[in-house]
């Protein structure tokens, strides 16, 4: 009698077990222990505080889809937002985050970089922090550090898509890592292609000086004795270049070029405006200079060598005819 006890018992156990198992749902299923050792689900790279973080800090300013700056402030509860970058989420928000200290030359001249590519990435936001003389921006400074693992001892540090680059080099370079800053050198191409690389836009390895173009244009097209002459010249480069010489001659007397004038500039990516303000001549009391028309050549220079040029006819006419 025992034994059928037991046995009836141990039927009554079974039958619980594979009702409870084909009752469960999936979600419940999903909440039991697992057990073993856990499998990683492809590489994680650093995480990136995404662009609405700033903790109590103040961003020196924000370089707007049009390329201008305007102050920003965003808060938080004090709390990082951070971004997910796992291997299953490839979406990047396009937000170069730039720290850079007061009185830092190479800093100052990543910002004109900055400002110089900006126009030419409407879809790119650019925010920078003063670092050496906020506190509030160097703690946030090294909480970013630490979330990327890279050194925090230096300014510029620049953070763009999954890459962060230490300091910055006016001028073109490979891509080239930082073994003990654990960072990328920050040479200007190698910024720029993070950015075109978040932005889904192919890599420039070199810049093509030589497809600059000039154009010229006057405010008037007839000046009278010692009239204001305002010269417009329009570059359009390819990329960010520095120490460019823009230039205007013209007004031709039989002894002088009455403009002759010439500014070296540093080109934005896209156009720059160079205005020159000349002053028409006195006519029939400068060495012979006679109304008329004349030619107004404007050209760019880069590295000596004339990129482009055009001209522009304009008429001097004597206030006594």
């Amino acid at each position: 009698m025992t034994f059928k006890v037991i046995a009836v018992g141990l039927l009554v156990v079974v039958a619980i077990g594979l009702y409870v198992g084909f009752t469960m749902t999936p979600q419940q299923k999903s909440a039991a222990p697992a057990t073993g050792n856990p499998v990683l689900d492809g590489y994680n790279p650093p995480a990136v505080l995404n662009n609405t973080t700033s903790l109590n800090a103040s961003p020196e300013a924000v370089i707007a889809s049009n390329g201008s700056a305007e102050n920003e402030s965003p808060q938080t509860n004090g709390t990082p937002v951070i971004a997910n970058t796992s291997a299953k989420n490839k979406t990047i928000e396009p937000v170069l985050t730039l720290f850079w200290g007061a009185g830092c030359p190479h800093c100052a001249a990543e910002k004109a970089f900055l400002n110089g590519i900006s126009g030419a990435y409407p879809q790119l936001k650019i925010v920078m922090y003063e670092a050496n003389q906020n506190e509030s921006n160097l703690e946030l400074f090294r909480q970013w550090c630490s979330e990327w693992n890279v050194g925090c001892d230096t300014v510029p540090m620049t953070f763009m898509g999954n890459r962060s680059f230490t300091n910055f080099m006016d001028y073109d370079g490979p891509l080239t890592y930082h073994s003990t800053k654990r960072a990328y050198m920050g040479y200007r191409n190698q910024i720029e292609n993070a950015i075109r690389e978040v932005l889904g836009l192919p890599s420039e390895n070199r810049t093509d000086w030589t497809t600059m173009s000039v154009s010229v244009k006057t405010d008037k097209e007839v000046y009278y004795n010692r009239d204001p002459m305002n010269i417009t010249v329009v570059v359009n480069s390819p990329g960010y270049a520095t120490d460019c010489v823009v230039a205007v001659k013209g007004l031709e007397g039989p002894k002088r070029f009455y403009v002759d004038s010439q500014k070296t500039v540093n080109l934005n990516k896209g156009n720059t405006t160079v205005l020159f303000k000349e002053t028409a001549p006195q006519c029939f009391s400068c060495g012979g200079f006679r109304p008329g028309s004349y030619e107004i050549r404007a050209w760019v220079e880069k590295d000596g060598e004339i990129m482009d040029d055009a001209v522009i006819t304009v008429r001097i006419e004597d206030t006594n005819d």
